[in-house]
């Protein structure tokens, strides 16, 4: 694997969430290695970008949208392809049309497995606004190629949505997973040092996963498996006084 940093994010926008990771890998064009997904955790994938493989008919930078046709897009630069990204999703979140399914993730061999990729050794979990998302995104791309290390980010549009998602039960679990040794044995096994039923840590690492906080590996036995590979997890909420006008913002 290359040796540069990546970058991780996750974060909350209009209509859904936003996941990028790009690292800078010379077996790709331009030198990067990119995957933007534009999803909503309830209904799956609306918009991604990539560089995954030479398509015959888009070449190597792709964009793919479930309201539409495959297409073939101009590369100038990692931080113009994330802004151009960020811009479309605008444009899209209000969209009713009947969707079709990607025939394909977006994730070449090389990195489709999360245990496989280099991740940042720290998480932060933040509440933003769709602006500061988008600033401290393009902030990170620039860090990025500069080869300064960045945290995973994920973020929530609200501290309520974060108290829903990040509840006692579920730091519980992930603070176990951040003791574990690469991915637990199996969900059943997580549940079984939890103390807890099978049903209740099944729906809590789905969740989590969903918000891009964990991941879900699988391996020949098609087991699923918790994996979380952040040394350390930050919370990073500021809270303002009830005589202000500007909503809770990172700290």
């Amino acid at each position: 694997m290359p040796a540069h940093r990546p970058i991780e994010l996750n974060r909350a926008v209009a209509g859904g969430r936003v996941e990028i990771f790009a690292i800078r890998d010379e077996e790709y064009p331009d030198g990067w290695f990119y995957r933007f997904q534009y999803y909503h955790p309830e209904t799956g994938e609306l918009l991604r970008y990539d560089d995954a493989h030479d398509d015959d008919d888009l070449g190597w930078h792709h964009r793919h949208v479930r309201f539409g046709e495959d297409t073939r897009i101009e590369f100038h630069g990692l931080a113009a392809h994330v802004t151009r990204f960020l811009n479309e999703i605008a444009t899209l979140a209000d969209q009713k049309t009947p969707m079709s399914e990607p025939d394909h993730d977006g994730w070449p061999d090389k990195y489709s497995d999360p245990r496989e990729r280099p991740h940042p050794d720290v998480l932060r979990i933040t509440v933003e606004s769709f602006d500061e998302a988008f600033e401290d995104t393009r902030d990170a791309i620039g860090a990025i190629a500069d080869g300064e290390p960045r945290p995973a980010v994920v973020s929530f549009a609200t501290v309520g949505e974060l108290r829903k998602i990040l509840t006692d039960r579920r730091i519980e679990l992930l603070q176990v997973l951040m003791d574990t040794d690469s991915a637990a044995e199996s969900i059943s096994a997580l549940a079984e040092t939890l103390d807890r039923d099978y049903k209740t840590v099944h729906d809590d690492v789905t969740l989590l996963a969903e918000y891009g906080v964990m991941f879900l590996v699988e391996d020949d036995d098609r087991a699923k498996r918790p994996y979380l590979p952040y040394g350390r997890i930050r919370l990073d909420v500021e809270l303002n006084g009830s005589n202000t006008d500007e909503e809770p913002a990172a700290a």
